[in-house]
């Protein structure tokens, strides 16, 4: 028997790519909600803008609302981490 993993899509700069297409997140939320009922793929948005992401995407009010599912919280680089990076 085979096994398939889920691919993985990754959106990053969605702030930007939102900002040049003005239908984007309404593609996003059409996208996410047509494969996400069959589990087909896992969608991660990564940030660079947190406050565009929260208003835009964590409390969306259209077709990406209540989508989130995990959110993973990175916290800053030391100064220590910084000058080993």
């Amino acid at each position: 028997m085979i096994f398939m993993k889920k691919p993985v899509v990754f959106f990053d700069e969605v702030p930007w790519i939102a900002y040049k297409n003005q239908d984007f997140l309404e593609a996003l939320g059409h996208w996410w909600n047509k494969l996400a009922h069959r589990k087909k793929y896992y969608h991660c948005d990564l940030r660079s803008a947190a406050s565009w992401m929260i208003e835009h995407i964590v409390n969306a009010k259209g077709g990406l609302h209540n989508r989130i599912t995990k959110a993973i919280t990175l916290m800053p680089f030391t100064l220590s981490e910084t000058s080993n990076f």
